[in-house]
Order: C-alpha cells, then structure tokens, then sequence
C-alpha cells in the first residue's frame, strides 16, 4: 500500500487525525493476517528548498520531507516492528511546508518507477496487490491527465495482473463542510 498523504500546512490536523487513528487501521491488516508493507510519501515533487514561500520547520531540511517519490523515513510499516505513527508523520516536531501544488499521482509515479523503486528496493513485491491512497484538502495539480496515471500504475503489475492494482482517495467533496478559515478544495482529479 502507498499512501499519498498532502504535506501543506493546512493539512496539519488531517494529518493529527490520520496518525490519531492509524494504529486502529493497521488492526484491520493484523487480524486479517495479512502479510503487509504500507509506504508513505508526500505529494511533494520539488525539493523543499526549490519550493517558493517553503516555511522552515523545527526538524533539518533532511527529514523534513523525502525526496520527491521517496518513502517517508526512507522505509515501509511492516507487521513488525511496528512503527506507524513514526513513518506516518515523522516525530512530531513540525515539518509542514507551505507548497503551492499538490501533485499526488505525480509523486505516486515517481514513487513507482524504475529508478526511484530501485533504490526503495522491496517495497513493491511481484505478487503482491498494490493499492494507493491519497489524502489531501486539496486539488490535484499533477502535470499529466489522470488517465495517464492510471495507466502507469496498471503496468507496474504487468498487463496481464492489472487487476490486482487499485486507487482510493479521502480528500474534500465538500468544502463547505470544512473546518471553518479552511482553504480546502474539492479534490475531484483524485
């Protein structure tokens, strides 16, 4: 499983609200015995300093955000050890960045292809299904059209298992239905 999760600042308690609640969505895996590998990345896809109007955060610019595609902490959640919460949103030391686009499926696809999966050797295993999921409050600014996007995670499993690839996003449907001085926006790319 991928999960796209937006690293703006508006995004902060959404995301307080996602590591809150993580440990009870991990138990849906563990009773179901399931073999799994959750990554998460940013849909950053600019280094922070290459961002205009980046604010700087209490944590270095190293652990700050990954580099556009990485795996947040540079790894995966397993069954064991368990460290969720750690991955998920790093130490809870700040760390938001003011960036300017979403691009979640773009980030996805960097994530996936061959270069960057090289060097997150392991994460994406042959026989297993791959699912994504992308949070944000925001629209998605990716630079290709969806269907193109879809297409290039499909292929990741080779034509024949496209099947066992699947995309899920909780963003906003609703933006009156947001917390109130909220800048979301409904998400209807994702």
């Amino acid at each position: 499983m991928l999960l796209v999760v937006d690293n703006s600042c508006s995004m902060e308690p959404y995301q307080n609200r996602l590591s809150e609640n993580f440990d009870q969505f991990l138990t849906f895996f563990i009773e179901g015995d399931v073999d799994y590998q959750i990554g998460v990345i940013t849909t950053s896809v600019a280094p922070a300093e290459a961002i205009p109007g980046t604010v700087s955060a209490t944590r270095p610019p190293s652990t700050r955000s990954p580099e556009p595609g990485g795996l947040v902490d540079g790894g995966w959640i397993t069954p064991t050890p368990k460290n969720g919460k750690r991955a998920l949103l790093g130490d809870g030391e700040g760390g938001h960045l003011r960036v300017r686009l979403r691009n979640g499926p773009e980030s996805a696809f960097r994530a996936i292809t061959p270069a960057i999966r090289d060097h997150q050797q392991g994460f994406i295993r042959p026989e297993a299904y791959l699912s994504m999921i992308f949070v944000s409050d925001e629209q998605d600014a990716s630079p290709l059209p969806v269907n193109e996007y879809i297409n290039a995670f499909r292929n990741v499993k080779g034509q024949r298992n496209r099947d066992i690839f699947n995309a899920s996003a909780l963003v906003v449907t609703d933006p009156d239905s947001c917390r109130a001085g909220s800048i979301s926006r409904e998400g209807t790319r994702y």
